[in-house]
C-alpha cells in the first residue's frame, strides 16, 4: 500500500451483504428471520470500521482529515453530504 490505499476485502463486503439481507428477510416477515434486526448493527459497525480506517489512512498520509477528500474515497450515499451542503 505504497500509495495509501485501502487493501479490498472481500469477505468485509460479504458481510455488509449478509447483513442488509438478514434485515430484508425480517422486514419480509419470514418466520425464520425473527432477529433480522441484528442486521443493522452488524452493517454498522462494519461501516464504521471502514469509515474509521479511511479516516485513519488519511491522517497517517497527511497528517489532516479533508471532508472532501473523505467524501470522494467512500463509495455510495455518502459521496452525496459534499452536494447536500449548502
Amino acid at each position: 500500500m505504497e500509495n495509501g490505499a485501502m487493501k479490498y476485502i472481500d469477505a468485509i463486503t460479504g458481510l455488509r451483504t449478509v447483513a442488509v439481507f438478514v434485515v430484508f428477510l425480517c422486514h419480509s416477515y419470514v418466520d425464520f428471520a425473527p432477529g433480522g434486526f441484528i442486521g443493522v448493527d452488524v452493517f454498522f459497525v462494519i461501516s464504521g470500521y471502514l469509515i474509521t480506517s479511511i479516516l485513519l489512512n488519511e491522517v497517517a498520509r497527511t497528517g489532516t482529515i479533508s471532508i472532501a477528500g473523505f467524501t470522494s474515497a467512500v463509495p455510495c450515499g455518502f459521496c452525496r453530504l459534499r452536494f447536500s451542503a449548502p
